[in-house]
């Protein structure tokens, strides 16, 4: 799956691509686990977001899934494959503690096809909530996609255009391969 292949078809189908930022995060961990609550400017709006999991990455993972699922069900056919982190070396000061954070996150789809996420900061856990929103806002975005796309095939179908439906079918082949869309109407 080609992610900036799809994120080009944001800007030129969707209108209004759905934008969401973090805020700020606040985590509790406990040796069984952790809750996380984040906040999050979705388009224009505060948007609180809680969850639990085994750590940082798997609560904030679960808080957004369980938070965004019910409007956009084809979350719930992702999951999280793998966590890389790093100090960023590249800068030309020595190394020290102020270094940024480069985190990546691998996720997979049903069909174990894996797409990777990466952000830096200077802190490694909002670095991780960082990475975590960019997907989530992807996942959300490709999901509108899809339904926008269904809709111009329809379009095009009803001017009798075969031309401009065949090539609406063309990026709607590419969107399915980023997750399923079973459950969505």
């Amino acid at each position: 799956m080609n992610r900036d292949l799809i994120i080009e078809y944001f800007e030129q189908y969707l209108v209004d691509p759905l934008r969401m930022r973090l805020n700020s995060y606040t985590l509790e961990e406990y040796k069984s686990g952790a809750n996380i609550q984040m906040s999050l400017l979705v388009g224009d709006e505060l948007v609180a977001v809680s969850g639990q999991g085994v750590g940082l990455v798997d609560a904030g993972f679960n808080a957004f899934v369980t938070h965004f699922s019910e409007k956009h069900p084809s979350l719930s056919t992702i999951s999280l494959s793998d966590v890389y982190f790093q100090i960023d070396t590249s800068a030309k000061d020595a190394l020290n503690l102020k270094s940024k954070t480069i985190m990546k996150l691998e996720f997979e789809n049903d069909r174990k096809s894996k797409v990777c996420f990466m952000d830096r900061t200077a802190s490694m856990g909002f670095t991780a909530v960082s990475v975590l929103t960019k997907a989530m806002e992807f996942y959300v975005n490709s999901e509108i996609l899809f339904k926008r796309v269904k809709f111009l095939i329809k379009e095009a179908e009803s001017r009798s255009r075969p031309d401009v439906a065949a090539r609406y079918r063309y990026i709607l082949s590419k969107v399915v391969e980023v997750t399923s869309y079973q459950h969505v109407s």
